[in-house]
């Protein structure tokens, strides 16, 4: 039995914070920015009665994405700039952790075209891909909200002693964040399954190719450590799209199995046991939701990771001191 990730949602009690921030960051006319700011806060009163958003710190909607991002107050020392892969770089938006009043509270910062259809009516298609993407990102403030209470501060970037830890805590957060907010918020998703599904199988369609490029760049810069990190990211990215695809997998109530280009996909491939090993361990901590005695099952998501990288990179990164690189990329 998997617990419900909202302990309100079978009375359907609000949880939005009765007061919250919202920036908006670029807008030419007020009249237009009051017009958006409305329709969101409308839409998050009505999916904070299904998903958890008492965490919640604020909303900052910004048209300068990147800046708005890496220039959010985080409320913390030693916070660490968020690493932003290539597609979070041109993705719907980010929930990032701070530090307000000595608690841990949640941040969302969007891209306005992603919930530009607000304002459109409810039945309008676009309108429904627009409140699923403001619900997958409040999902990830359940998802992490409830990683914090068990764990606290572990949802804070915080500079590591050794970079193979920021590599696997990177990995963790990401895999639970995208796991937890795909099944939080499938009620939401409506036909947008087969898109989900699409990330996946292209990352998987990439990953060996991403990894070798990055592995070849080492004849330009010559610097190992970059390699391990450019590689464990890839790998780590890998893992966090199979983890959104089995978020919402599980939300829908469905199996691996019901999905068969999934699992035509997989058969016989190198990353046929990391998927299914992944859909154990995520599947166990969903149902351990907020009982979980120690950090050992998301350590699992890095033991995984180091796993797969071990079998199919470590050889080749080790010999990068001697190793031709010409034919790597081929």
């Amino acid at each position: 039995m998997v617990d419900q990730p909202n302990a309100n949602a079978a009375i359907g009690q609000p949880t939005l914070p009765a007061s919250i921030s919202l920036a908006l960051r670029g807008y030419q006319e007020q009249s237009e920015g009051q017009k958006i700011a409305g329709a969101l806060i409308e839409c998050l009163q009505s999916i904070s009665r299904v998903i958890d958003l008492a965490s919640l710190d604020g909303l900052t909607l910004a048209h300068d994405y990147i800046d708005a991002v890496r220039g959010l107050d985080r409320g913390y020392a030693d916070a660490t700039p968020p690493r932003l892969s290539d597609a979070e770089s041109i993705g719907i938006g980010i929930v990032l952790a701070v530090m307000r009043d000595g608690l841990v509270k949640n941040h969302i910062v969007l891209r306005p075209d992603a919930i530009a259809a607000l304002i459109q009516a409810p039945e309008d298609e676009d309108f429904k891909n627009a409140l699923y993407s403001l619900a997958h990102l409040c999902g990830h403030v359940e998802g992490m909200a409830c990683l914090e209470r068990a764990f606290p501060h572990t949802t804070l970037r915080l500079v590591h002693e050794h970079p193979h830890d920021a590599q696997r805590w990177d990995v963790i957060l990401a895999c639970w964040g995208e796991f937890a907010a795909c099944w939080i918020s499938a009620s939401f998703v409506g036909d947008l399954t087969e898109m989900i599904e699409n990330v996946f199988l292209k990352h998987l369609e990439m990953a060996r190719d991403a990894a070798a490029r990055r592995i070849a760049a080492f004849r330009a810069h010559e610097d190992r450590q970059r390699v391990i990190a450019d590689v464990y990211a890839v790998y780590g990215a890998l893992m966090k799209y199979g983890a959104y695809h089995l978020g919402n997998i599980l939300g829908l109530g469905k199996t691996a199995g019901d999905f068969p280009r999934t699992m035509a996909a997989l058969d016989g491939h190198w990353f046929e046991d990391a998927f299914h090993d992944l859909d154990l361990v995520l599947r166990l901590l969903a149902s351990e939701l907020g009982r979980w005695p120690d950090k050992g099952r998301f350590e699992q998501l890095a033991d995984l990771t180091d796993t797969l990288i071990e079998a199919n990179e470590l050889e080749t990164i080790a010999a990068l001191s001697r190793w031709d690189l010409g034919g790597l990329a081929n």
